[in-house]
């Protein structure tokens, strides 16, 4: 690279405005088009680490290159993330052996065929195995080869890959129910000062699956207003050991502080996949009157499933751990048809009543219903902890 500067013009290394070269600038362009291609919403700050640029530099550049038409995203400044069209035409048709293979295996091979076109045309580039990200050199086929080589063994073949993007995911496709259960906490039990939630989720069998922990700090937890109260929720995928053993980091949901009052400003979450900063979705608290509502949106907001409780419950009027009063339900359907696709059910518990001498309490049955896709059951999983934040935990109904 620096060889090829030298042949440049003085005007083609001078810095713009911007800060950057006409030549750094170009690179940084390209290696956003190339990153469309290999993702499908990716953070300003994800993005900026992988360019070596700031989050804020990255948006400016995006933001021109949206405007001119050289690149198909648009950009969620909420969020701070950035929303990539599909490319590829053959992504709306996917194949029975797309459907069983290995992401890991997807993702190699549109590398190799992007990076093998490139080599073929004589172009100066090639993929960072790290970074997944375009870099200036001259390649030849069997250089890209190895290198994809190199990939496949450094990140696709590591063990805490696999398990934390593939492992979580698998073990949602092959669910049809869960069940969350909230762990006591002894202290807030006896001192009535809220702790942090935790949460085990199990199979129908009773097996452990995942363990959820809320991140806050006590003045977040017990002096803002519920509704305004930001918190980060971390989900791991939880091994042979359970608790006791290696704790995988599968899920983020990430609820940010919000000034919220009647239907001004409801509460948003943001659940994304952790080893790949990619949104998944957004679950949303939409204001109703005396109702019980939610609303899921996939990456580029869209209305994907609408969950509907209603208010004339026995459970939610006269709550106890007993008769028809123990339960509380919601209702999800298809947000396109309003078809039923699955339901969440909410049991008190002894625990709720008196947490002292029973450890048993918020007790949820998630039941997934037609809802196949392993992401869109991801969602729902994090709904039914949202559901508990919002409504059931002991800072909203102080």
């Amino acid at each position: 690279l620096k060889e090829f500067e030298k042949g440049l013009s003085e005007h083609h290394l001078a810095l713009g405005p911007d800060g950057m070269t006409v030549l750094s600038r170009a690179i940084t362009e390209h290696n956003i088009v190339a990153i469309s291609h290999l993702y499908s919403n990716i953070s300003l700050s994800r993005l900026g680490g992988i360019l070596d640029e700031t989050p804020a530099q990255v948006e400016i550049l995006a933001s021109n290159m949206i405007a001119e038409e050289r690149l198909k995203a648009r950009i969620d400044q909420l969020s701070q993330y950035m929303l990539f069209d599909e490319f590829d035409s053959d992504a709306k048709s996917v194949s029975g052996w797309a459907r069983n293979a290995h992401p890991g295996h997807l993702m190699f091979d549109r590398i190799r065929r992007r990076a093998f076109a490139c080599c073929a045309q004589g172009t100066p580039l090639y993929f960072d195995a790290h970074s997944l990200v375009v870099r200036r050199a001259w390649w030849s086929p069997a250089d890209t080869a190895s290198l994809m080589a190199g990939y496949m063994a450094t990140v696709i073949g590591s063990p805490i890959a696999q398990a934390s993007v593939v492992d979580g995911m698998q073990m949602m496709a092959g669910l049809k129910r869960v069940q969350v259960r909230e762990l006591r906490q002894m202290l807030e039990a006896i001192t009535g000062f809220d702790q942090r939630n935790k949460y085990i989720v199990k199979d129908e069998a009773g097996r452990e699956l995942f363990y959820a922990v809320e991140e806050s700090n006590a003045c977040e937890r017990n002096c803002y207003p519920p509704d305004c109260a930001p918190w980060d929720l971390h989900i791991y995928v939880l091994g042979p050991k359970g608790l006791q053993g290696d704790l995988i980091h599968w899920l983020t949901v990430h609820r940010p502080c919000t000034c919220t009052c009647f239907c001004a400003n409801r509460p948003v979450a943001y659940v994304t996949e952790t080893s790949t900063d990619q949104l998944l979705g957004t679950l949303h608290d939409p204001y109703a009157c005396c109702d019980l509502t939610f609303k899921i949106k996939d990456a580029a907001g869209n209305d994907v499933i609408t969950g509907v409780g209603g208010c004339c419950q026995w459970g939610m009027c006269c709550p106890l751990p007993c008769g028809p009063c123990q339960h509380i339900g919601l209702q999800l359907s298809d947000s396109m048809n309003n078809s039923e696709v699955g339901k969440v059910d909410k049991y008190w518990m002894w625990g709720d009543c008196c947490p002292i001498c029973f450890k048993e309490q918020d007790n949820y049955w998630i039941t997934f219903g037609e809802v196949e896709n392993p992401r869109w059951k991801a969602l729902l999983l994090a709904l039914g902890i949202f559901m508990d934040f919002r409504y059931f935990t002991q800072r909203n109904q102080a």
